[in-house]
């Protein structure tokens, strides 16, 4: 009879070809490395999705993905899914990559991952942007700002100048000044 599969259930299996690990130490420290990795996900459990995911609406699909990246627990899976959120058009998008992104400081790649959505969505969605990032935490403001420094709207001129006149963080505002100066020198 087979017995269910779950991440030990090799170790119950007879040996048939004996391996030596001379070394119990990096093996130990491999395994727990290998169980840290998103599970393997065959192509028919992404078809069996996808097929689930088109027979929702735009609002039931919307609520699976940001709950999904809201929740899931591998960096890599949810750096997927933030990668879909590129091109939603809904404004509760910003405040979910703002906190996904305060939220895993352990997964420094992932946090990278939401900095380069952040900046595509800036380009098509600026004005969105600056109004989220009024309400966020100094430290997100401050990653807010780095993030657009380059490609920063000349819309968003007068916004920024209000940030840095008026922000009650000191770093979020000096920021904010030098973006000014920045844009102004362009």
């Amino acid at each position: 009879m087979n017995e269910p599969w779950s991440p030990t259930s090799w170790r119950k299996k007879p040996i048939v070809q004996n391996v030596e690990y001379p070394d119990r130490k990096a093996l130990k420290e491999s395994l727990k490395r290998l169980s840290r990795l998103p599970p393997l996900v065959t192509s028919w459990e992404v078809e069996s999705l996808k097929s689930q995911l088109a027979e929702l609406d735009d609002e039931g699909r919307w609520v699976l993905l940001r709950e999904t990246v809201a929740n899931e627990e591998h960096w890599a899976v949810r750096a997927d899914l933030v990668r879909m959120l590129t091109d939603q058009p809904r404004e509760e998008v910003w405040e979910v990559l703002f906190d996904t992104y305060g939220a895993h400081p352990e997964a420094p790649a992932y946090r990278h991952t939401v900095q380069m959505v952040i900046g595509q969505r800036y380009v098509f969605d600026h004005e969105g942007f600056m109004d989220v990032l009024r309400r966020r935490p100094a430290d997100q403001r401050i990653m807010g700002l780095e993030i657009i420094a380059d490609v920063s709207h000349a819309e968003d001129l007068a916004a920024l100048r209000d940030m840095a006149a008026n922000d009650p963080d000191e770093l979020v505002a000096e920021m904010a000044g030098k973006l000014v100066f920045q844009m102004l020198m362009r």
